[in-house]
């Protein structure tokens, strides 16, 4: 069934007085900026809410108030995830890369997300395939200024393009975020220097000793080497960064080579997905 506002309302209540964490599926709904709001009541029980296609658009003050006061705060542990067999070969087939890069690829999965059992809050917002206006990103933007628990932030397809500067300041600001998934937003290279690169000349570095940053989806966007060489030229200060995507974009030679680069000296480096990829 097609759940709308009244149903994200009674669900939200349940989870509320039920006293455990909960992981959240509501994907492929039509809830609505008001059925988001209506889960404001059960942020601290919520683990995971997975909101992807449901016509939310911004206007979901009422949520990131909620999350935006929220105290908790997770202890994380990245662990990286072995590929099987089939993953490997799946990474290697056809990509015409060199055996360096090969040996580099450690594979196309992501790095899992542990969280200890007595931490709760939300920790997982999926906004995927939502047209999040700007109001709503700017709203998002505040709420991780104030240390909220989110450590996953997925916006693929969540109309980035037209708000980079609001992504580049959740990037700043926030210390709890750990995974942001920006694939499927047409962004090119303009982009890409506007959301990772200051606009101070003199310190072009957008992050902190504090930046917990480690997984970063960038696949299925309109990179081509010069985004793909601003992009790994900004984050060569992450400490934690173990997985980049930057798969199906229009990356050539220059841009490949500055990633086998980066990775030779960057030893926190466990994935990458360099498919689809014309070099």
């Amino acid at each position: 069934n097609n759940i709308r506002v009244e149903g994200a309302k009674i669900i939200a209540k349940a989870i509320a007085t039920s006293g455990y964490a909960i992981q959240l599926n509501l994907n492929d709904h039509e809830i609505g900026d008001a059925g988001m709001n209506a889960f404001r009541i059960a942020i601290d029980n919520l683990d995971e809410l997975l909101l992807s296609t449901n016509k939310i658009e911004g206007n979901f003050k009422s949520f990131i108030e909620a999350l935006g006061n929220s105290k908790k705060c997770p202890k994380v542990t990245i662990v990286p995830k072995e590929p099987s067999k089939e993953e490997e070969k799946e990474v290697y087939r056809g990509s015409g890369l060199s055996e360096n890069f090969r040996y580099l690829m450690k594979s196309n999965t992501e790095s899992k997300v542990i969280l200890a059992s007595n931490h709760r809050g939300l920790f997982v917002l999926s906004l995927s395939n939502n047209h999040i206006n700007k109001e709503g990103y700017q709203l998002l933007a505040a709420a991780l200024q104030k240390s909220t628990p989110i450590i996953s932030l997925e916006l693929s397809e969540t109309n980035v393009k037209g708000n980079c500067e609001e992504i580049k300041i959740i990037l700043m600001n926030s210390t709890s975020l750990s995974k942001i998934d920006l694939s499927n937003n047409e962004l090119e290279d303009c982009d890409i220097a506007a959301i990772f690169r200051s606009n101070d000349s003199k310190s072009p570095d957008i992050f902190t000793e504090e930046t917990r940053l480690s997984q970063i989806n960038l696949s299925r966007n309109l990179i081509q080497d010069k985004g793909c060489i601003s992009f790994i030229d900004s984050i060569k200060s992450l400490v934690l960064i173990s997985a980049i995507d930057l798969s199906y974009n229009m990356i050539h030679f220059r841009g490949c080579n500055c990633l086998i680069n980066f990775c030779r000296y960057k030893q926190s480096i466990k994935n990458i997905n360099f498919v689809g990829n014309p070099y």
